[in-house]
């Protein structure tokens, strides 16, 4: 094709736009840079030949692309140029095709030129000639390739495809810009047949933002569209109100769920408990009347064992592979479940897992918890709303040793004294010994407080008794879950830095984490599990528990994380390789959310200065 000249008119001009624009604008041999900013010149050159209303949404909806549509009214006579030409280019390529799927293609567009020339004739619709173009943007040269790429199979994917033509990239930019300058070379490549009708089809149709009309207010898409979610929404895409945050260290995702935190908090209501190993969120929890539980050796504030939990038990024994806490039907009223039955079972669970007592010896510790629950009033027959009405209180750890002791006298020369005695042994420290302190006492924090963070820093590097102290703090949040629907009050349990708490070294808290957000929303609630990274929950030894919890989630938010993590991510949740680059990328605050199966946007989390004073100096301020 023969390139036209510029005339001196057109030169003058455009140097007169370039001097108005900006001084710091320079050209280079593949892109132009533009005040802080790298450019690429695209011109689109194919299209799908039946275009559907919003066919351009691909190409609209990129927040570093610029698009401009240039039209001109087409004659009859340009019309059937263009329609010659497209059928000497197709006849060609049929000659040439090898197999019977380029031959189909080429047919296709055979007929496409034809059909055109009947849409003039039949409908007398009237024709432009149409070039587009955009101007890729990047913060610096080396990004172009890779932002090139993932704009191209975005677009492809909608059967568009573009290439760089121009001889001059600094014409083609303000060509493509709203300046309009001339540029003969792009538009003489590009120029296309369209009908009005399929121009009118470009119109830009997605509705930017993710909005369900009420809810949390989360942010702003890259369009400035607004993201709110209702969590009470319930449809074929949303199950449940379970959240995922995953994001490397820096990501911005504490500051986004101390903002889900507050705003499910205050506006539906929610009771909170967080458990928090880094104690992020104790100065949002204060701020909002709730009780900070520092707990661990130094600490004054205790969860105490032998508090009666409303928990429901398919096996005894736990750290094995098959356990799966909690994981049976419980429908029924949690009030009117006994106590003994519901609490004693994780008792002699905790207490192997924390003090190694053997499994012979195992239907002898529940006969001595039996004796300690008495001296309070809990028999088999008490049923936790017996319990509450009576105002019973419950056993410490020295209780269960004189109870240990006790039962061992009245048992001496039946067999069974030496093995109570060695109970008694197995716990001692933690009744009259050393760590008494810890263990000895009952729960000292307000129950009933709307919102609770359970420090966990100071619990240790002991990894059997992090493992019991986990499973103790757990089993709680559970009872308080399936305690909850007598409340009246929906119920969030959050789990911040959740890689210290699932991974291969825990097999029996990952299988408690997956049975608790499988379970949930039938107590009216919901889960948040923040991963700063999900390789170790995905791990062979536990990697059906870790994608059953990652899996279940229909609120999930994506930050920035390492390149493994997210390719772990992308098979998992099948993301497009586009996104994932994206995902790479992203700037602190910025999130790739999912809906349920069927939302899905790109997430500028928002907020406001006194928030974000409200939430401390923990957690990406």
């Amino acid at each position: 094709m023969r390139r036209k000249k510029q005339n001196s008119t057109d030169i003058a001009r455009n140097a007169l736009i370039l001097n108005a624009i900006t001084p710091s604008i320079r050209e280079h041999p593949k892109y132009v840079e533009v005040e802080d900013q790298s450019c690429e010149v695209l011109n689109f050159v194919n299209f799908k030949s039946e275009n559907d209303v919003g066919w351009a949404d691909a190409l609209l909806n990129q927040r570093n692309v610029s698009v401009c549509f240039r039209l001109e009214p087409a004659s009859v006579a340009k019309i059937k140029e263009s329609v010659d030409m497209h059928e000497r280019q197709t006849k060609e390529g049929l000659l040439s095709a090898r197999t019977a799927s380029q031959v189909n293609d080429l047919e296709r567009e055979a007929r496409h030129g034809t059909e055109i020339l009947d849409i003039m004739g039949d409908n007398n619709e009237k024709f432009f000639m149409t070039s587009i173009s955009g101007v890729l943007r990047s913060e610096d040269v080396e990004s172009l390739p890779a932002d090139r790429q993932v704009f191209s199979s975005l677009v492809e994917s909608s059967g568009m495809s573009f290439k760089s033509i121009s001889w001059n990239h600094l014409r083609g930019l303000l060509a493509a810009s709203p300046l309009r300058v001339p540029d003969h070379d792009g538009i003489d490549q590009t120029y296309r047949p369209f009908p009005a009708s399929t121009i009118a089809h470009a119109l830009y149709t997605k509705e930017t933002g993710l909005d369900d009309g009420r809810g949390i207010n989360l942010g702003i898409d890259d369009m400035g569209g607004l993201v709110r979610i209702d969590l009470t929404t319930r449809n074929e895409s949303r199950h449940n109100r379970n959240i995922i945050i995953v994001g490397m260290s820096g990501s911005g995702k504490s500051t986004l769920a101390k903002k889900l935190v507050f705003e499910e908090h205050i506006l539906y209501g929610s009771k909170v408990i967080i458990v928090d190993p880094e104690g992020e969120f104790s100065d949002e929890v204060l701020a909002l009347g709730g009780d900070v539980v520092n707990v661990g050796g130094g600490s004054s504030t205790k969860i105490s064992i032998f508090q009666p939990r409303a928990l429901v038990y398919d096996v005894d024994k736990i750290g094995n592979s098959t356990h799966d806490a909690n994981d049976v039907e419980d429908s029924e009223d949690a009030s009117e479940s006994l106590v003994l039955s519901s609490t004693i079972p994780f008792v002699k669970s905790f207490l192997q897992l924390a003090f190694g007592i053997d499994n012979e010896n195992m239907n002898l510790l529940e006969i001595a918890l039996e004796h300690a629950y008495a001296k309070y009033g809990i028999t088999k027959e008490t049923t936790f709303k017996q319990y509450q009405a009576q105002k019973l209180s419950y056993p410490i750890m020295k209780d269960l040793y004189d109870s240990c002791l006790e039962l061992s006298q009245q048992t001496s020369g039946l067999g069974n004294a030496e093995s109570f005695t060695r109970i008694a042994l197995n716990i001692r420290s933690a009744a009259v010994g050393i760590q008494a302190s810890i263990w000895n006492t009952r729960s000292t924090f307000k129950l009933d407080s709307p919102i609770t963070s359970i420090n966990t820093l100071d619990i240790g590097e002991d990894e059997r008794m992090k493992a019991a102290w986990y499973y103790n703090i757990l089993t709680w949040c559970w009872s308080e879950v399936r305690m909850a629907p007598s409340t009246g009050r929906p119920i969030r349990i959050v789990m911040d830095e959740a890689h210290t708490i699932i991974n291969p070294r825990y097999l029996a808290i990952a299988d408690m984490v997956k049975s608790m957000v499988k379970r949930i929303r039938k107590r009216g609630g919901g889960t948040t599990i923040i991963f700063q990274e999900v390789n170790d929950c995905l791990a062979e030894s536990i990697k059906a528990q870790g994608a059953a919890i990652l899996n279940n989630a229909t609120y999930k938010f994506i930050g920035q994380a390492e390149a493994e993590n997210i390719s772990e991510l992308k098979k998992l949740y099948g993301m497009p390789e586009a996104l994932v680059e994206r995902i790479k990328k992203a700037k602190k605050g910025n999130f790739a959310f999912f809906a349920g199966t069927q939302d899905r946007t790109w997430l500028q989390v928002k907020v406001p200065e006194w928030l974000l004073k409200l939430f401390g100096k923990g957690g990406g301020v």
